[in-house]
């Protein structure tokens, strides 16, 4: 596995801010065209917060379009979504799909567990995405947990509906783990406890089976 979110972390002795150069990520793509089977780009770090992300982007494409690795490697972009309408991606038809973290359909939800994001902004940069890449497989990610619990049955309709989404998965919030400033953390501070209990996530998967589209 190949995966960016590394490469943006580190650090070059020509690069600044922890992010090496488009030319030093295209030299470790063919070191590892023989061996590598997936590229995540994102996860442990916000790929549309890098300056250079659209030619990583393009250069992972090109590589792809040679045949340069071994086995055609799975390739996924990983995004909270809310700065998709700052950037102007281009080169974003070749991914397997795109990941898009989504906790709520509900605007006072969503904007409480993503601090200082804006649902309205989200919703127009996912179905500008739609409007752009009309082949792009789309996967909408919900972490369900105390807080957004009861906005499942609602959600998964309107991720299907609303924003087009071609896949979805509803996980459970691992609390063993957090991001810093993250909603997560800022519950742990403050001793609020948003992990499901069994019951909790048992009653979820159960609306999930009667909420899901039957044509799915």
């Amino acid at each position: 596995v190949c995966n960016l979110a590394c490469v943006f972390c580190t650090t070059d002795l020509q690069a600044k801010h922890g992010q090496i150069p488009p030319s030093s990520f295209e030299k470790i793509l063919n070191k590892v065209s023989q061996s590598c089977r997936r590229i995540a780009i994102g996860c442990s770090y916000e790929p549309t917060m890098a300056k250079n992300l659209d030619e990583y982007l393009l250069i992972a494409k090109k590589m792809v379009a040679e045949n340069k690795f071994k086995n055609k490697p799975v390739i996924t972009f990983i995004t909270n979504g809310l700065l998709l309408g700052k950037r102007d991606l281009d080169n974003l038809d070749f991914l397997n799909w795109i990941h898009i973290s989504v906790h709520s359909h509900i605007k006072e939800n969503f904007e409480k567990i993503m601090r200082k994001a804006k649902f309205e902004n989200l919703v127009k940069n996912i179905k500008s995405l739609r409007s752009k890449f009309h082949d792009l497989n789309i996967h909408i990610e919900f972490v369900a947990n105390k807080e957004n619990k009861n906005d499942v049955e609602g959600f998964i309709p309107w991720a299907f509906d609303e924003l087009k989404a071609d896949s979805l998965n509803v996980r459970r919030v691992a609390v063993g783990a957090y991001a810093p400033r993250s909603f997560l953390e800022e519950s742990i501070n403050n001793n609020i406890t948003i992990g499901l209990t069994d019951e909790e996530w048992s009653d979820i998967q159960n609306k999930v089976s009667i909420s899901w589209p039957s044509e799915l």
